[in-house]
């Protein structure tokens, strides 16, 4: 039977509990919010390129083909750079696109390619904090800082 102290007593631990859990969403939403959120109402995905194999096809087929990957032309434009865009707002840790994204910034000799609502650096947190344990987009993001000259953050991503 409750009495009236471990009622008040659990009711402060809920709260305490929600309080937490509370700001620990905020937290999260703050990290991400210079590079826009992982999740959009209409948005188709975000899907694991790892797992989520027979999500994938639809958004390979219709945006990210050889053409695009290969940087040539897009597939629903005349750049590749919104076609490799949705692509990783779909799939946001594939790993083929995220290594088209640094080759278009290469080429067009820019953080932010045209075409990408985010900068190439903005994509990588993107797959980070959408899947932490993909050590694949951990290794093409140490190569890419390395590129830029970063050795400390590249070594930091390549020992996580």
């Amino acid at each position: 039977m409750y009495t009236k102290l471990n009622l008040n007593l659990a009711f402060q631990l809920f709260s305490l509990f929600v309080a937490i859990f509370a700001g620990s969403l905020t937290l999260a939403q703050t990290s991400v919010s210079s590079c826009g959120p992982l999740f959009s109402t209409g948005q188709y995905g975000p899907y694991d390129y790892r797992t989520d194999v027979d999500k994938l096809p639809i958004v390979l087929v219709n945006h990210f083909t050889p053409e695009v990957e290969a940087l040539i032309r897009g597939k629903s434009g005349p750049r590749p750079g919104e076609d490799i865009d949705y692509t990783l707002r779909a799939i946001p840790n594939n790993h083929r696109a995220l290594l088209a994204m640094v080759r278009l910034g290469e080429k067009e000799k820019t953080p932010q390619p045209s075409g990408s609502r985010y900068s190439v650096e903005c994509w990588f947190e993107r797959a980070i904090l959408f899947r932490p344990d993909d050590s694949i987009v951990r290794m093409i993001y140490s190569t890419y800082l390395n590129s830029k000259g970063r050795l400390l953050d590249a070594n930091a991503q390549l020992e996580l």
